[in-house]
């Protein structure tokens, strides 16, 4: 799993509860941390719990057929 987070502490606090990365939005570019995590693939699904502001970089982050 990997989570999108606004801070360090939220960054280790997605850890502890599962995440096996965690991409902080606002001092890194989501879409390339991404495809470097999945080697290019991006991500079967996406939950975005935002909306508006983050949906079209959600559609980024998914693979083909995702």
């Amino acid at each position: 799993m990997i989570g999108t987070v606004s801070s360090d502490e939220k960054a280790e606090l997605a850890k502890k509860n599962g995440c096996s990365f965690t991409i902080n939005y606002k001092t890194e570019n989501v879409v390339e941390k991404l495809k470097e995590i999945t080697n290019g693939n991006g991500v079967p699904v996406v939950y975005d719990g935002v909306g508006l502001d983050t949906f079209n970089i959600s559609l980024e982050c998914l693979s083909l057929r995702g």
